[in-house]
């Protein structure tokens, strides 16, 4: 299962953290500026920089920590999702399994 990363589907906080069931420690995600920064500059989980903006069940199931790198300029990086240019606006969260 992968979760794909949109623009459309930013991070509206500076920190969450979320108990997971059956996971052995929180994820906490972070994204310092969110509020006032509205586009996804990079991705990190647990230490790994994402080359694409898509997480898998993998990377969450466990907890840890997943870093939101925002910017208040539109970036490439997470406009190469998988999903068309025409659809990106009406979608927030593809799941592909």
């Amino acid at each position: 299962m992968q979760l794909l990363i949109t623009s459309a589907c930013r991070p509206f906080f500076d920190k969450v953290t979320i108990d997971l069931p059956n996971a052995p420690k929180p994820l906490v995600i972070t994204s310092a500026g969110a509020p006032n920064k509205p586009y996804v500059k990079s991705v990190t989980v647990n230490g790994r920089v994402l080359d694409t903006p898509i997480l898998t069940h993998a990377d969450i199931a466990s907890g840890g920590t997943i870093q939101f790198e925002m910017s208040a300029e539109p970036q490439a990086w997470s406009s190469s999702t998988l999903v068309s240019a025409d659809h990106s606006r009406n979608v927030s969260l593809v799941v592909q399994s």
